[in-house]
């Protein structure tokens, strides 16, 4: 009988060890996933900067090409 119960004291402290190794990894993969949530949302937010600049660029670039080709037509007038 007291055998017994130390077997099965034995066995539950082997369980609780590979609870406690798997609440381990939990943590771990959960503040891992922590990490690279807040790294997804820095790339999230640089994206959107990058699209925005892209957006302005853009803009500036047929600004730029309307003033040359108004050049352009000047220097024609010019020519004449």
């Amino acid at each position: 009988m007291i055998q017994n119960l130390k077997i099965e004291i034995k066995s539950l402290w082997r369980e609780e060890e590979e609870l406690e190794l798997g609440m381990n990894v939990v943590e771990e993969v959960g503040s891992e996933a922590m990490m690279l949530s807040s790294v997804l949302e820095d790339r999230e937010r640089m994206l959107l900067f990058l699209k925005r600049e892209t957006k302005t660029l853009k803009q500036m670039n047929i600004k730029s090409e309307m003033k040359i080709c108004d050049l352009e037509r000047m220097i024609d007038v010019l020519e004449v």
